[in-house]
């Protein structure tokens, strides 16, 4: 998968823009406030529909208009495709080669991305549901069945917190579905998370120069018990305190260097190169066994990351092979041989570098 063409109208400072990527690795660059992390937002609407900047839509639009839209064209061993996306008012619309998208989950699909940004180690600090979300991004796109059961599961769950909060008054079919599909998305996770962890110890080692690491995985209930004889001892604790304890809902993912969780003993470069460890794993997980190529979004390659660190990692991606984009402040492709393509933004236009 790579993205051929991009289009860019009424995103921020950016007025009108028109980008073509190459296949391997790209430099996006300019001073700050240019418009060169817009660029990468503009793609990761395209391929989730949301902005990983968490704007109002009132940020997201420029000066006065009414409409943002965005185009992209992919093309894929199976073909071409044409994804838009637009947003303004009540309106928010995706299409998928003309066709309306009803599913943001279908950007997803037609657009795979994972993105990098300075904030990314924040999947290693703070609480499990960002290690989950991570993690089911990459069963997502190699598991078909996985949205399927996790959206059953997840609508059980939301309503037997609800019932609990009327203090249990809940119908017994609603738990049963709960464990089958709880039990579905724990199978498929675990299926993965076998194998990701390979692939994050080895990658880890070659991008940091470290110790194996050790990564441990919590399904979420004990393992003393199924799923279905945690979930009937825990009832009346649940009542109590009017939420499901237990589940996958409460899985989590943890990293340890040494014996100690790697947050705690890293440096805010080493947890930036482990992040990055941990996407590309999932990248090369998503082309072995599902022939998915992930666009590789990095915002700001080089905070945190000295020179010989951020060759390091650029020889990895162009290992890896997969497209990818990368901003900056500064113009490292003058000292690196790595950049397939290099562009320049200024007051929200572009032009090659």
């Amino acid at each position: 998968m790579a993205l051929k063409q991009i289009r860019i109208n009424n995103l921020r400072i950016i007025e009108d823009l028109q980008l073509e990527p190459a296949q391997g690795v790209n430099l996006i660059w300019g001073e700050n406030g240019s418009g060169k992390t817009t660029i990468l937002e503009a793609v990761y609407l395209l391929g989730r529909g949301k902005s990983f900047r968490n704007a109002e839509q009132g940020q997201l639009l420029n000066k006065d208009a009414k409409q943002l839209t965005l185009f992209a064209r992919t093309e894929n061993s199976q073909g071409s495709h044409a994804v838009g996306f637009a947003k303004g008012g009540r309106l928010t619309q995706a299409k998928l080669d003309g066709n309306r998208v009803s599913r943001m989950s279908d950007l997803a699909r037609a657009i795979p991305l994972t993105i990098i940004t300075p904030n990314s180690h924040e999947i290693l600090e703070r609480g499990p549901q960002y290690r989950r979300r991570f993690l089911d991004w990459g069963v997502f796109h190699v598991e078909q069945s996985f949205r399927g059961v996790f959206e059953r599961y997840s609508r059980c769950l939301k309503q037997r917190n609800a019932a609990l909060r009327l203090r249990g008054r809940f119908d017994a079919s609603w738990d049963r579905e709960l464990i089958e599909s709880g039990n579905q998305v724990n199978i498929l996770r675990e299926k993965y998370i076998h194998k990701l962890k390979d692939k994050i110890t080895e990658l880890s080692t070659d991008l940091l120069n470290i110790e194996p690491l050790e990564i441990d995985w919590m399904r979420g209930w004990p393992d003393k018990g199924d799923l279905e004889q945690i979930t009937k001892e825990a009832e009346q604790g649940d009542i109590q305190t009017g939420y499901t304890r237990y589940g996958p809902h409460r899985a989590d993912l943890t990293i340890k260097l040494k014996g100690q969780k790697v947050e705690k003993i890293a440096s805010r470069g080493q947890q930036k190169m482990l992040v990055a460890a941990m996407h590309l794993a999932q990248a090369e997980l998503a082309r072995e066994l599902a022939g998915t190529e992930t666009i590789i979004l990095i915002d700001d390659l080089t905070s945190e990351l000295d020179q010989t660190n951020r060759e390091i990692l650029l020889n990895q991606l162009n290992k890896l092979g997969n497209q990818t984009l990368i901003t900056g402040v500064d113009n490292i492709s003058q000292t690196s041989s790595n950049f397939s393509k290099v562009f320049h933004v200024e007051h929200g236009s572009i032009s090659p570098s």
